[in-house]
């Protein structure tokens, strides 16, 4: 009965709303990551790119950490 109650990923995994759940946590973390790793080094360096190209690259870097996760999956890790 505890390993039933602490199955926390399990438990997700049976609500509607965890997929989601998941996109939304993903983006957010994902926005802070690219916000203080990834755009504020490059311009504080250079500017460059106006909002809209630098969004472009936001979502290509979202896509592949999405496609990352996949093969996750695929390979049942």
């Amino acid at each position: 009965s505890v390993c039933g109650a602490t199955n926390v990923l399990g438990q997700l995994g049976r609500a509607p709303e965890a997929p989601a759940l998941a996109l939304v946590v993903l983006i957010v973390a994902s926005a802070i990551y690219y916000a203080m790793l990834i755009y504020a080094p490059r311009q504080i360096v250079e500017q460059e790119g106006t909002p809209l190209i630098w969004l472009r690259r936001y979502g290509l870097f979202v896509v592949s950490v999405v496609l990352g996760i996949a093969w996750l999956g695929v390979l049942g890790i």
